[in-house]
């Protein structure tokens, strides 16, 4: 829809300012048509759209755009103006179009503003003052065949009120000039240093960047850096951007340091080598205490979690990969079941997971009852397994003691499960005395000392 508006606009400054014969009485005239065409002067010519034989190349058919837009001609346009003045051109479709730029010089708003400024401190307006506008006032787009001056007329500052106008004329002396009028307040700055680019963290600020602005007087605080040796070699906490006031807490000092990190993407159990390490420099402050800053301490050693390319390494992030194959449960356990090679299969796992309980040997395992329920894929602890039981809970036994020199046997009762050569809880059924006895069999538990079992 833009695009249309452009093309009936072209024929609208066509038909408007110029009128051509109904039709050329000349022989017909081969030419090309330019699809770009770039203009300076105030009308497009027929030379401006064609390129070729054409008998009158300075024919203005159009009124150019203003300084700095462009518009688009259209493929039925274009043919009533080649067929109008006999130059053998048709288009090959629709789409044919010639788009006509006319190039403009920007002047923008603080350019308009200082050559106010410059002009009201002839009438009293201090030195050290700035201007903001109260009335609405845009860049504005000449051509580039006039020179960019600009004219302030009827400038007025009242010093009381601080209140100050004026009319710009743009180009100053030309016959086209535009007149601006424009109305605003005056107020007091302060120079400070700050940065002339976006300056991003972990950017060391040198004295190339520094430049001084002007900054109202009201917008300064106690911590605005006044002193352009106090950024000099700082560096932002986040992001300064260009012109504006910096304060002490806008940036630190920075201390640069190289550390390892990922060149891309590292998965668990990765074997870290040399190729999957580079090197980047950062901010000393930025890195917690247990960040790896020593590439030896990387080699050989494997991520316990994914880790992403760029980002530091912590101590807690790597680990040493040692394999070792663990048996764990093929099947859920059920409690009081005896554990057999069945029941089992073995995975690889890295010795540094385990912790000292854990069973690794198959002959710790099989002929063992399980205390508890031991769910399938379940790595086995010692906690988890028990001998069989040889004496059960309420079970009458003979209680023996053996020395060098006597033997005394004793009726009791065991108080808790056990297997062979454990040691459980048995009560004299005679004295109703409880100690503390090693299985020896299903009917016999040993005790170790007199206690008071023969009692």
């Amino acid at each position: 829809m833009k695009r249309a508006r452009l093309i009936l606009t072209g024929l609208a400054f066509s038909v408007a300012t110029f009128a051509a014969p109904a039709r050329a009485d000349i022989n017909d005239y081969t030419a090309d048509l330019r699809a770009s065409v770039t203009v300076t002067g105030a009308t497009v010519t027929l030379g401006d759209l064609f390129e070729g034989d054409i008998m009158r190349p300075e024919k203005a058919i159009a009124k150019s755009p203003d300084p700095g837009k462009r518009f688009v001609l259209g493929a039925k346009w274009l043919a009533d103006v080649a067929r109008t003045y006999g130059i053998d051109w048709r288009p090959t479709s629709t789409y044919d179009r010639a788009t006509v730029f006319r190039p403009g010089h920007t002047i923008s708003q603080s350019e308009i503003l200082e050559h106010v400024r410059d002009s009201l401190i002839d009438f009293g307006l201090p030195s050290n003052y700035g201007l903001e506008v109260t009335t609405p006032l845009s860049s504005v787009t000449i051509s580039t065949e006039v020179p960019a001056d600009i004219g302030v007329r009827e400038a007025f500052f009242n010093d009381q009120t601080r209140v100050f106008s004026a009319v710009i004329e743009i180009p100053r002396g030309t016959p086209n000039a535009q007149f601006i009028p424009i109305r605003g307040m005056a107020f007091p700055t302060v120079s400070v240093p700050t940065v002339d680019r976006s300056v991003r963290k972990n950017t060391i600020i040198t004295d190339s960047m520094i430049e001084w602005v002007d900054v109202a007087e009201d917008k300064i605080r106690n911590d605005t850096i006044m002193d352009a040796r106090l950024l000099i070699g700082k560096s932002p906490r986040s992001y300064l951007r260009p012109g504006d006031a910096v304060r002490n807490n806008d940036v630190m000092q920075m201390t640069l340091v190289d550390i390892p990190v990922p060149t891309h993407d590292l998965r668990e159990e990765t074997k870290i080598s040399t190729a999957h390490i580079e090197w980047v420099t950062v901010n000393q402050s930025d890195l917690g205490k247990n960040v790896i800053i020593d590439m030896d301490r990387l080699i050989g050693m494997s991520p316990r979690r994914f880790l992403p390319a760029g980002a530091p390494i912590r101590t807690t992030d790597v680990h040493t990969v040692i394999p070792i194959d663990v048996p764990v449960a093929l099947r859920d356990i059920r409690r009081g079941s005896v554990v057999n090679s069945k029941d089992f299969h073995w995975i690889t796992m890295n010795e540094h997971d385990l912790n000292g309980d854990v069973l690794v040997d198959d002959i710790e395992i099989e002929g063992l009852m399980a205390r508890r329920t031991i769910r399938s894929g379940q790595i086995f602890r010692n906690r988890d397994l028990r001998t069989q039981v040889v004496v059960a809970r309420g079970q009458a036994v003979n209680i023996i003691l053996r020395t060098p020199f006597l033997q005394l046997s004793a009726k009791g009762k065991a108080l808790e499960n056990g297997g062979s050569n454990e040691t459980i809880k048995v009560i004299n059924t005679l004295s109703n005395k409880t100690v503390f006895a090693t299985i020896v069999d299903s009917d016999t538990v040993r005790v170790e000392s007199q206690q008071t079992a023969m009692q």
